[in-house]
């Protein structure tokens, strides 16, 4: 993987300051808390997507539910049988869409542990290989610059990476694939990185690169807000940069997106080593 870091700013591999529990937990402020002096629009967003997720599982509980009893009553050869069948199916898409959003009401990290990120990246690229007829995602190692353990919500972080990735395969065309992988990375100055300015300092630097157009001109301003998004069905659902976006800023880090050379699209994940 090539180790320059885009935007003004120097690199080197890292070397990884110790790192404890105890010291992620004494930097680490709650979203939204009392100890900000200021009301949080994100908080409020996450308020809301719970509230919205709460209701839509609930009216996609009773759909299914008497869906599936329709179906086991109706005889094989009924008219209905294919109208009952397109309801449940649009009652599991509501499950999942209800799944997505809940992902995105998460406001902190609620649970620290160690988590190994490199693992937490293999075992997530191994699963896309599985579930598809041609795997696309390519694991990019850098053996000379190991990002080791971090201080984590080890769930929160499987979840983010996961949708920073399947963006990344739905926006490449056919045949070309996703590379992704992690390194430690030491910024000597601020880097401005697109739109987004990373301080200086030791990062586990998740690369995400995939060769699709880039965001929309319509998205641009607001790709990580929930909803955004050009796609359509629940493919579109908005909530992927979202996701990822809560986690970074929950755990003290940035989201980056970047387009090199006109023909890569490469969004990052930058989490602090100390």
């Amino acid at each position: 993987m090539n180790a320059d870091v885009a935007g003004d700013t120097s690199s080197r591999p890292a070397d990884k300051p110790a790192q404890t529990p105890a010291t992620a937990a004494s930097t680490f402020t709650v979203a939204g808390s009392a100890t900000e002096s200021h009301p949080d629009p994100h908080a409020a967003v996450s308020r809301f997507a719970r509230k919205v997720a709460h209701d839509l599982n609930n009216y996609a509980t009773v759909i299914r539910t008497y869906s599936e009893l329709a179906l086991a009553e109706l005889p094989n050869d009924s008219d209905l049988r294919s109208d009952i069948a397109e309801i449940h199916r649009a009652a599991d898409a509501m499950a999942s869409y209800v799944r997505r959003i809940a992902k995105v009401s998460r406001q902190a990290a609620s649970l620290h542990t160690l988590a190994d990120p490199q693992r937490v990246l293999a075992e997530i690229v191994a699963s896309l290989a599985v579930s598809s007829a041609s795997p696309r995602v390519a694991l990019d190692t850098a053996p000379d610059t190991p990002v080791g353990e971090l201080t984590v919500d080890h769930d929160w972080l499987s979840e983010s990476v996961h949708e920073l990735i399947t963006n990344a395969v739905e926006a490449s065309p056919a045949g070309h694939a996703v590379r992704v992988g992690w390194r430690a990375v030491s910024i000597d100055r601020p880097a401005l990185i697109g739109r987004t300015t990373v301080p200086r300092g030791h990062w586990a630097h998740l690369r995400v690169c995939d060769s699709g157009e880039g965001f929309a001109a319509s998205v641009q301003e607001n790709a990580e807000e929930p909803f955004a998004t050009t796609k359509e069905g629940e493919r579109g659902a908005g909530f992927g940069l979202t996701c990822a976006f809560n986690f970074a800023r929950a755990h003290r880090g940035h989201l980056t997106r970047e387009r090199i050379d006109h023909t890569t699209t490469v969004v990052s994940l930058w989490l602090p080593l100390s």
